[in-house]
């Protein structure tokens, strides 16, 4: 993970030890750069965090292996996939959508709900899909022309 600062790391890695835990971060590949405004500077460096459990002479292990260490903290970090937290918030509409629909809930307007249109508008086509949003004119929540609009074809069953 890349991460910035005001002052340059202060060595190669840190440990720490919390409960039992050892949260053991490597700091690689720093160097000062020139912010947007082309006048301020700041250090960037990559950081990779991992935790083992806390053990006599991990430091020491961390210092005579630190090539094999960092290698195992970047691999780590290549692995861990991070949440799309937009993805999340598009899954939870759709599904709150479809729970209100499953329930019988209509809405009072004629053709697409407002909101519902707003949030297909918002999300087609790279959090929700094409066949969400087929599903959704199944359901009456988004009507065929409106479909057509954010689709760019005719609703078709």
């Amino acid at each position: 993970m890349k991460a910035t600062g005001t002052m340059p790391t202060t060595g190669a890695f840190t440990v720490i030890e919390r409960d039992g835990v050892a949260i053991i971060t490597f700091y690689a590949n720093a160097s000062l750069v020139t912010k947007e405004d082309g006048v301020s500077t700041e250090w960037q460096w990559d950081e990779y965090t991992i935790k083992r459990e806390w053990r006599d002479g991990l430091y020491s292990d961390i210092e005579a292996n630190y090539d094999s260490w960092l290698a195992v903290a970047k691999a780590e970090e290549e692995a861990r996939t991070p949440v799309d937290e937009w993805q999340l918030r598009a899954d939870v509409d759709f599904l709150q959508i479809m729970q209100t629909a499953a329930m019988g809930i209509a809405t009072m307007s004629l053709g697409s709900d407002p909101d519902v249109l707003e949030k297909a508008r918002q999300y087609y086509p790279k959090r929700w899909s094409q066949e969400q949003l087929q599903m959704l004119v199944s359901m009456q929540k988004l009507s065929q022309e409106d479909y057509q609009g954010i689709a760019g074809e005719a609703f078709s069953a």
